[in-house]
């Protein structure tokens, strides 16, 4: 048998290998061949379609470009060559083989239209239309002709021809499905949703395994008050194809679109499992956790003055008999505190399901999984009788900048009352609340919104409300202080002042002397944790690394201070909140 035999079954053999997915195979046989026969094209080719499934995007243009060196209308390296380039972006390159390929073989549709795209991508419209046009002509029908130039069309805001293209192929070729699944795009763009859905379910009917219909139905279904039919459509989705993985990823993607975090979490968990491997589904659903766990929760845990100013509280306040309530536990980081300090038993709650079970995951690696117990609920849902023994120690850190909106008060209100043992502990005891007016000069202009860069946006005042204070570092932040600091509010959480229901409040006129002549634009006021008696932590300005930063109460138009005037105001205040009223500069 001759070399040139021998080369032949190889290269038989290698084919065989490659068509029936033995990969590794067929590329070291084609390796072999193209050693011994540089010129060989359908070795170096082949090649090319190996490195281009591995993404080794360099190689195969290399190999594919070995063989045009043996024949410069090799074809199938031409029109190769042609959509790798585009691919990876390079558009000039792309036309120049697509161009090529497209004239020795013009009847290939599929070149046509991938030189139409590429002239598309390049601005080079009147080029990717004749394409398309002299296509349409074409017999048989060509749909993805009249599929594209209907999406070009409808791009350049022409949905009537559109419409009339996507109609004339629907009629030319009934049950190609695309054509209706771009009319419901085109109706549901126009509003016509009756005309929509039906074509959806035309599309469904025609083409029941095109999986981007379906998500296109259920996203059309949602956004059209259907809700529970479109959720319903993506659930069977997900149990059909729950071993698909870019399905997974697609449910993720659209759940995450329509704001359901937790399904979107599911399926990108659900896709890691199929595929552990990917990066990419990693970070999507990494992105999704910190839907959960908002950026300030990292900075708090980073606050290492706080939390070792706790841990000191703890470990003076908790002893052997000691039974804990820690109201939400986040992290779980105070009620491993509270367990380590030596306490009886540690009771805590949290009502993101997701934070609960990271904080037993955390318990659980700390070893306290049977000191702690987590109720995955708020504390004012536990039930008294789930507790086995009363609490005789509160403890929590739920403070904003402004202190009251996390519900501290009506928190430790509760549990005192609701749950807690007579007498017990809170850690913290109490707080000061303290505050200077200020003078913030960038910040004037949002707070209202008014004048911004010469055009008036006062309409985009109806997003902000104007009673609520915005929270701020203040260290990081142009201002000056206006006055002096002042006493604004004392917080006793050991014995909360009676309830102030949402709708009321208690009022304390204050008055500022003002101590430099600026414009003043409202209050910064900030806290002080008395922890115990001994122990406190403060959220003022001058303290690095504090998570907290400052509450900024701005009033509803700047006010002209002058050194030694005073400035008057109305301190309200409520179970959740702390606002101000009536700033205005007071006669002497």
């Amino acid at each position: 048998m001759n070399a040139h035999n021998t080369m032949h079954e190889d290269l038989e053999k290698a084919l065989k290998h490659f068509n029936s997915g033995n990969l590794s195979e067929a590329e070291s046989l084609l390796n072999e061949i193209y050693h011994k026969e540089p010129d060989n094209i359908d070795a170096s080719f082949y090649l090319g379609i190996l490195a281009a499934h591995k993404g080794n995007a360099a190689k195969a243009i290399n190999h594919w470009k070995q063989a045009l060196k043996v024949d410069a209308n090799h074809f199938e390296s031409l029109s190769n060559l042609g959509y790798l380039y585009t691919q990876i972006n390079d558009l000039k390159s792309a036309k120049d083989y697509l161009l090529k390929a497209s004239r020795l073989k013009p009847q290939r549709e599929e070149v046509s239209l991938q030189l139409a795209q590429v002239h598309d991508m390049l601005g080079e419209k009147s080029q990717a239309l004749s394409i398309l046009e002299l296509l349409l002509q074409e017999e048989p029908v060509i749909p993805d002709a009249y599929l594209y130039l209907a999406d070009l069309k409808a791009k350049e805001g022409k949905l009537q021809e559109a419409e009339a293209l996507l109609n004339e192929l629907t009629r030319k070729a009934p049950q190609v499905h695309q054509s209706h699944l771009y009319l419901a795009r085109l109706y549901s763009l126009a509003g016509r949703t009756a005309e929509a859905e039906k074509a959806f379910k035309k599309a469904l009917e025609l083409g029941p395994q095109f999986m981007e219909t379906t998500f296109e139905y259920a996203r059309f279904l949602i956004s059209n008050g259907q809700g529970a039919q479109g959720a319903s459509l993506l659930d069977e989705m997900g149990k059909t194809y729950q071993h698909n993985v870019q399905v997974q990823v697609q449910m993720a993607g659209l759940y995450e679109e329509l704001g359901n975090f937790e399904k979107a979490l599911e399926a990108y968990t659900k896709a890691l499992d199929l595929a552990p491997g990917n990066e990419e589904i990693k970070n999507k659903r990494s992105q999704i956790y910190t839907r959960f766990v908002p950026p300030w929760h990292m900075e708090m845990l980073s606050d290492l003055e706080r939390n070792e100013a706790y841990q000191k509280a703890i470990e003076s306040v908790v002893k052997e008999n000691s039974v804990v309530l820690d109201i939400g536990t986040g992290s779980g980081i105070l009620s491993m505190m509270a367990a380590r300090a030596g306490a009886k038993h540690v009771y805590t709650c949290e009502s993101s399901g997701l934070l609960a079970e990271a904080a037993l995951d955390i318990f659980k690696k700390n070893g306290y999984s049977e000191k702690i117990t987590l109720f995955k609920k708020y504390s004012t849902q536990i039930p008294p009788n789930d507790l086995k023994e009363k609490p005789n120690v509160i403890v929590a850190e739920i403070f904003d900048s402004g202190l009251l909106g996390e519900h501290a008060v009506f928190s430790f209100r509760h549990a005192i009352e609701a749950l807690g043992a007579p007498g017990c502990k809170t850690i913290p005891q109490s707080a000061n609340v303290v505050g200077r007016i200020i003078s913030l000069p960038k910040q004037k202009q949002i707070h209202p919104i008014k004048d911004i860069s010469g055009f008036d946006l006062s309409p985009f005042n109806k997003f902000r409300v104007a009673e609520a204070y915005l929270s701020m570092k203040l260290s990081a932040t142009e201002h000056e202080f206006m006055s002096d600091e002042k006493d604004l509010l004392h917080v006793n959480f050991e014995k909360p002042w009676p309830t102030i229901p949402g709708n009321h409040s208690q009022r304390v006129e204050l008055e500022f002397e003002i101590t430099r002549n600026d414009n003043i634009h409202g209050v910064a006021f900030w806290f002080k944790l008395n922890l115990t008696n001994d122990i406190s932590i403060s959220s003022a300005p001058e303290r690095k690394d504090n998570h907290w930063g400052q509450a900024i109460a701005f009033f509803d138009k700047e006010l002209a201070g002058k050194k030694g005037d005073v400035l008057g105001l109305t301190l309200c205040y409520n179970d959740i909140k702390i606002w101000f009223e009536n700033a205005r500069i007071v006669n002497e």
